[in-house]
């Protein structure tokens, strides 16, 4: 589980860096970062 949210936040950082650099798409860019960081969040609290 901890390496799919790993590859979950690594994805959706992706998609908001080249959406806030390449293209204009305005809050859906601030709603995958929030989700990237979730994800990491959840990763770091469940790792042992």
């Amino acid at each position: 589980m901890s390496k799919f949210l790993t590859i979950t936040a690594v994805l959706l950082l992706g998609a908001w860096a080249i959406g806030f650099f390449r293209y204009d798409l305005g809050l859906t860019i601030h709603i995958l970062l929030l989700l990237a960081t979730l994800a990491f969040i959840i990763k770091v609290l469940t790792e042992k």
